[in-house]
């Protein structure tokens, strides 16, 4: 068992979490609730962190790790304002996170 990726929060864990398993690939998340001891461990020890189960399948979950992280560099570097409530969108998203309209085009 190894880790592979310490993420921001939950959701983006769960996300790569679904993609390694997508790949076939066996992981688990860990520190999923870890937020509740904030102030009590230091703030890195709380992040939610990817683990790979087989040791055999790191080359490709480093492939899959990559192909993620290439995507959200690609949504973060096109971000789109919301035409019902103004908030900025990143060029990933098809709807608003704000306010849930859907976008008319991508990035």
């Amino acid at each position: 068992m190894r880790k592979i990726y310490q993420a921001a929060n939950l959701f983006e864990a769960q996300i790569l979490r679904d993609r390694l398993e997508a790949a076939h690939l066996r992981a688990e998340v860990f520190n999923a609730h870890a937020h509740s001891a904030a102030g009590a461990l230091p703030v890195t020890e709380i992040y939610p962190e990817v683990w790979i189960l087989e040791d055999n399948d790191w080359d490709l979950a480093l492939r899959v790790l990559g192909e993620y992280q290439a995507e959200l560099q690609a949504g973060n570097q096109c971000e789109r304002r919301c035409q019902k409530c103004g908030e900025m969108v990143p060029g990933n998203f098809a709807s608003c996170w704000n306010c849930g309209t859907e976008l008319a085009e991508d990035c």
